[in-house]
């Protein structure tokens, strides 16, 4: 990877980056009942998920952008 990309600089904003995240709730319930002394049932779920990216992380592709540049396709720089 290049060490000439600038560092971008960000703002703390209580660790949320504008456009960067999803947020989705939700919830079922149930219930049932079926007589003459037999069967009772009830159930409750709830989910809530929160997906963003940390500041400073991008999505970085290997396609046509750096196409012209020489790259180590090994990667044994990597960790």
């Amino acid at each position: 990877h290049d060490d000439d990309h600038d560092e971008e600089e960000f703002e703390n904003t209580n660790g949320f980056i504008g456009n960067s995240n999803g947020e989705a709730k939700g919830g079922t319930a149930g219930f049932s009942f079926v007589g003459d002394q037999g069967f009772f049932g009830f159930s409750y779920n709830t989910i809530e998920n929160d997906y963003g990216l940390p500041p400073g992380t991008h999505a970085h592709g290997h396609g046509d952008e750096h196409e012209d540049e020489d790259h180590d396709d090994d990667h044994d720089d990597h960790d």
